[in-house]
């Protein structure tokens, strides 16, 4: 039953990072013009709108990257779990069968 929740919270964060991926992209492509901003563009708004997209990106990517670590984690104690358990099989197989 442990090692089915450690799957499925890895399938969780993985997806997780998956849309934080698709928002990164999202955020670095909202590129706007002074043309676009218009009269804003003066006074300084297309500097500080262009800052502000590059850092929410970042922080995106970053989001991404370390939910993206924690589905690998998860998945590698998962693993490591089941190998523990069936070492431990193998160790005690017939350890209780009698002897005769």
């Amino acid at each position: 039953m442990a090692l089915e929740a450690l799957a499925k919270d890895s399938a969780l964060w993985h997806d997780t990072s998956t849309v934080l991926g698709t928002a990164q992209q999202s955020a670095a492509a909202q590129v706007l013009t002074d043309t676009q901003l218009t009269w804003a563009s003066q006074d300084g708004l297309q500097a500080t709108y262009d800052q502000l997209r590059v850092r929410i990106a970042d922080l995106l990517g970053q989001g991404q990257e370390e939910t993206r670590k924690i589905a690998a984690t998860l998945l590698h104690v998962k693993t490591i779990y089941e190998s523990s358990d069936q070492k431990s099989k193998n160790a005690l197989r017939g350890v209780w069968d009698i002897q005769k």
